[in-house]
């Protein structure tokens, strides 16, 4: 319970408490989850848990609103780089290394066990 970030601990672990921080939260799961669905089959089941609930995530306080890339914005960048390029850097994201392009370039000291 406490990896949802809705709950937290005090007096060593005794006592729960709902997060303040989380109250619209909390609020929006009671109002449309509190009454359990039945399901007939395993994929009806799975058809339930498989979509997301993007007014949920939006109630989260650590949640920000994607920012929105247009098209432009994405021709620009295809066109600036070669594909061998873009998988490259895609291959550095993976592995958690930073790019050798001076524009893709950033520090990886807050990414776990970065160096640069």
């Amino acid at each position: 319970m406490r990896l949802t970030g809705l709950f937290s601990l005090r007096g060593g672990g005794r006592f729960i408490d709902i997060n303040t921080k989380e109250t619209a939260t909390v609020d929006y799961i009671l109002k449309n989850y509190i009454s359990y669905q039945e399901f007939e089959t395993e994929k009806e089941f799975f058809d339930y848990i498989g979509k997301v609930d993007t007014d949920l995530i939006a109630t989260l306080s650590v949640y920000k609103s994607p920012v929105r890339t247009t098209k432009a914005e994405l021709e620009k960048w295809v066109n600036h780089y070669e594909w061998e390029s873009i998988k490259a850097e895609m291959f550095n994201l993976a592995q958690k290394k930073s790019s050798d392009d001076d524009i893709l370039k950033v520090s990886t000291t807050g990414i776990a066990g970065g160096t640069d």
